[in-house]
């Protein structure tokens, strides 16, 4: 894959979004689309060229693992790193088992978000 461009930030927090998109377009990133839901992210990701999805996994309605098994049935080379405060080793295995590519836990700092830009690039 090409240089990450385009991110998708899921998850229900706005301010989390927020943060997380400040991050992304502070480390290169030149888009970042957000999404508050599941429902969202799915019409996000199939309306515009996403590189790399950041999912939280807890969400109300369709949990991140929910979305992440539909993103990987819509697009199985997708990109998706589950974001969360919740970073129990089955919520890890699960991730991982479903497809996702990383796991970043909350709080994260920069570099951590960096790190996982870098493994892409």
């Amino acid at each position: 894959m090409a240089q990450l461009q385009t991110a998708l930030i899921v998850d229900d927090m706005p301010d989390m979004r927020s943060l997380l998109r400040a991050t992304l377009l502070k480390l290169g990133l030149t888009s970042v689309a957000e999404a508050e839901d599941g429902a969202q992210a799915l019409a996000t990701y199939q309306q515009e060229n996403i590189d790399i999805v950041f999912l939280d996994i807890n969400m109300p309605g369709v949990t991140g693992l929910e979305l992440l098994v539909e993103l990987k049935r819509i697009d199985p080379k997708v990109y998706v790193v589950m974001v969360s405060g919740e970073s129990s080793i089955s919520n890890v295995r699960a991730a991982i088992g479903f497809g996702a590519k990383g796991f970043v836990v909350k709080p994260y700092s920069i570099e951590k978000i960096e790190e996982v830009l870098q493994r892409f690039n």
